[in-house]
């Protein structure tokens, strides 16, 4: 049967909006306060936690990647334009 998932949280972002209290790109997400109250007093905070943690870490994971990818593009431009390419 394999596992049994229940949804804790639910994470959208606006894509496109005609109205000026939105915004594209806009992070949406709240955890349901009966849900949340029942997951902790049933399962505990520990691994809610540590996993919230994962999901920071990959954003920081993504960001310095494309940093890097950005500094790469930089550095390539400032090459090709100190040597006449």
């Amino acid at each position: 049967m394999g596992a049994e998932r229940e949804d804790l949280l639910k994470l959208s972002y606006i894509t496109d909006t005609d109205v000026g209290y939105y915004k594209t790109g806009e992070i949406e997400g709240i955890f349901p306060e009966e849900f949340l109250e029942n997951y902790i007093r049933r399962f505990g905070h520990g691994e809610l936690i540590n996993h919230i943690s994962f999901l920071n870490y990959q954003v920081w994971q993504t960001v310095i990647k494309i940093n890097g990818e950005l500094n790469d593009f930089e550095d390539t431009k400032e090459t090709c334009s100190n040597t006449g390419n």
